[in-house]
């Protein structure tokens, strides 16, 4: 499917944790960025190129589960650790030359559109990126692909962050709008009715993350998320389940068009 190419292949050993990119140049630039940010103090495992196949990368395996939404909907001090760990990567710059690109919240949006998009999706991606296009969108370092499940807990009870192939240039609204729409569609309460609770998630990211390195502009942060949602209904009709498309068809496009 298309937009399962986007992603490096992963496996699992007992102590490592294998991926598989698509070149050696890509996987040679995910290990550097993991050492760039392991160097600058981030709490993430460093990939290592192997000295065989150089479309392979090794990390040592974290020993604990990933994070899961319908938890951080249920635990503020969990919710703000993630996102001290997110304002820490949020004020790095980039001094250590990873020479990176400013972030395309549409980068999975594309591949996917032309075999699952909706009619209705089109304006609100049309107005989304408009609104996104005059508003400043300088910033720091983003993770690219937020998400709860980006997090692990090691049986220390220290949080990890992982999966830097997204890394970034852009506003910290890039991420936070992500990781709301992930928790607002993934958590349990999102099941409830056919309202996403993006509103209450948006709510719950934004208070966990002040005082953040800058003032959150809340009409970029809704745009950002309105995007995520889009692209996660997307993703979730390349693989059969147009329920999520569906749902959002009724009130997104009204929900984005309103002032924050």
């Amino acid at each position: 499917m298309p937009g399962d190419t986007l992603k490096p292949r992963i496996a699992f050993s007992a102590n490592t944790v294998h991926k598989r990119f698509a070149s050696p140049a890509l996987a040679e630039r995910a290990a550097a960025r993991s050492r760039a940010l392991a160097t600058a103090g981030m709490s993430t495992p460093v990939g290592r190129v192997d000295a065989h196949d150089r479309c392979l990368l090794h990390f040592d395996r974290i020993d604990g589960p990933a994070l899961m939404p319908g938890e951080l909907a249920r635990s503020p001090a969990r919710l703000r650790a993630i996102m001290a760990l997110i304002r820490s990567l949020h004020t790095l710059d980039e001094s250590f030359g990873l020479r990176l690109g400013p972030v395309d919240p549409l980068e999975r949006i594309r591949p996917r559109f032309a075999a699952h998009g909706g009619d209705w999706m089109v304006a609100v991606i049309a107005e989304t990126c408009a609104r996104l296009d005059r508003s400043p969108q300088s910033g720091g370092l983003v993770h690219g692909d937020l998400h709860a499940g980006q997090f692990i807990i090691d049986t220390d009870g220290a949080l990890w962050i992982v999966d830097l192939d997204d890394l970034a240039i852009g506003p910290p609204e890039a991420d936070l709008g992500n990781f709301a729409a992930h928790m607002a569609t993934v958590a349990e309460h999102a099941r409830c009715g056919k309202r996403i609770a993006i509103e209450t998630s948006l709510a719950r990211v934004e208070r966990a993350y002040a005082p953040g390195p800058t003032a959150i502009d809340r009409t970029r942060l809704r745009d950002y998320a309105c995007l995520a949602l889009i692209r996660r209904a997307l993703k979730r009709a390349e693989h059969g389940d147009a329920d999520l498309a569906d749902r959002l068809a009724s009130w997104l496009p009204s929900w984005s068009a309103r002032p924050a």
